[in-house]
């Protein structure tokens, strides 16, 4: 099966976007590839990014990834949004990356 797609930085080109402040991805594991994709509107803009993640090498990757552009991991629990400082845990899979500089 064929999938078309389109990055994040080419809707913000080809769209003459002049701001970002969310993004929502639930992609089945392409969360990572979505940001690489957007990583000039990323730093440009520095949204607040929801994603869903479910594998232990995806969240590496993109904790890895967001830390050097200064963001921060968060999960949601009944005490609201806390900062996720422990090891991934898939019952935590709903997560927010926010820029904190």
């Amino acid at each position: 099966m064929t999938v078309m797609s389109i990055t994040i930085d080419k809707i913000m080109h080809e769209n003459n976007l002049k701001k970002l402040n969310f993004i929502k991805l639930d992609i089945e594991g392409a969360e990572y590839l979505a940001i690489l994709g957007g990583l000039k509107s990323i730093k440009k803009f520095k949204p607040l990014i929801y994603f869903e993640c479910n594998k232990l090498v995806d969240y590496t990757r993109i904790k890895k990834l967001m830390k050097k552009l200064e963001y921060k991991i968060y999960f949601f629990n009944k005490e609201g949004l806390l900062e996720l400082n422990r090891k991934f845990e898939k019952n935590n899979n709903n997560l927010i990356l926010k820029y904190e500089k």
